[in-house]
């Protein structure tokens, strides 16, 4: 390896390294309530995102409904994370979740968008389906960074 390439090395590792290490350090500081907020971001985008091809709303309805279900899904997961993260199983709690996400999404879709059941239906699977997983890999995380 040529001296330049060393130092370029050396140079883009050093700084990659000090980033990790804030991550790490910040993510052992968070609690439930952290937590579901991070969550709820990402469920916002998710929903927008689902909202628009579903059911083919403009941003605006979608935008409606990617704020008023997610945020009660952040009560249902602060709720969920706050009493059982350590006393059930991360699989066990992410379908517990779900099941209770599925039931919101669907009152939410029916009521926002006056969609027929099936389709409320379609986007009440869909969309948990997606944020179950973004529950399991920030829960991952966060059970990870106490450790």
């Amino acid at each position: 390896m040529t001296e330049l390439a060393s130092i370029i090395k050396v140079s883009a590792e050093k700084p990659t390294e000090q980033l990790a290490s804030i991550i790490i350090e910040r993510t052992k500081e968070l609690g439930s309530l952290t937590l579901a907020v991070i969550y709820t971001i990402g469920h916002i985008l998710i929903a927008i995102l689902c909202a628009s091809l579903i059911f083919n709303a403009s941003l605006n309805l979608a935008a409606l409904d990617a704020f008023i279900e997610p945020i009660i899904n952040g009560f249902w997961f602060y709720l969920l994370h706050q009493f059982f993260k350590n006393q059930l199983s991360d699989i066990f709690l992410t379908v517990i979740y779900t099941i209770g996400h599925i039931i919101i999404a669907t009152l939410c879709a029916a009521v926002i968008f006056g969609a027929s059941v099936n389709l409320a239906a379609l986007d009440a699977f869909v969309e948990p389906i997606i944020n179950a997983f973004w529950f399991y890999f920030l829960h991952k995380i966060w059970k990870k960074s106490i450790s």
